[in-house]
């Protein structure tokens, strides 16, 4: 059993092959070539200015807002073009190995609802879990308040939200 959990915040990391946490760090990044993935590389990364433009741009940035705010109804735009080749790719994977895959959205709080999720994964044929709505009413108390990652009660919170997944699904026993 694969059990791929993400956070909205992921959906955006995809399209970028450095993260900047506690320093910048290079990833595994893709793009969409004609459809299909392809790794990115420095030979087929956009170009320094490129990079700079859609870094700094207020056009670019009222854009990604203004996508960013669709995407939590409708399924549009690269973004969820190129996360949705992943999520396949990850599901095609898992289909050819016999292991079966459960994405689970997890929330960094109440104001991230994104229902286009469950519409997408069903259409993908992907078994999903997504914890927003089953948040408590306390739910504050699962995350830090500063950095919004989730506390040991909102591990436990999680953990449990997905076993009880798994056992509705008939995963929860090995093979």
């Amino acid at each position: 059993l694969v059990v791929l959990g993400f956070i909205r915040h992921d959906l955006d990391r995809s399209l970028s092959t450095y993260w900047k946490g506690y320093a910048w760090k290079e990833k595994p990044a893709f793009r969409l070539i004609d459809g299909k993935l392809e790794p990115m590389t420095a030979e087929n990364r956009p170009s320094a200015i490129n990079r700079f433009i859609a870094g700094h741009s207020r056009l670019v940035g009222v854009w990604r807002r203004v996508a960013r705010s669709l995407n939590r109804h409708w399924a549009v735009g690269y973004r969820w073009k190129l996360n949705r080749a992943i999520f396949e790719a990850i599901r095609d994977d898992c289909r050819s190995a016999g292991i079966p895959l459960v994405v689970v959205h997890i929330p960094i709080n109440r104001r991230t609802p994104l229902p286009m999720l469950a519409r997408e994964f069903a259409d993908m044929g992907i078994k999903f879990l997504d914890l927003n709505p089953l948040l408590p009413p306390d739910a504050d108390r699962l995350y830090y308040p500063r950095d919004r990652h989730l506390t040991a009660d909102g591990h436990r919170f999680t953990a449990g939200a997905i076993h009880r997944f798994l056992e509705k699904e008939g995963l929860d026993r090995a093979k």
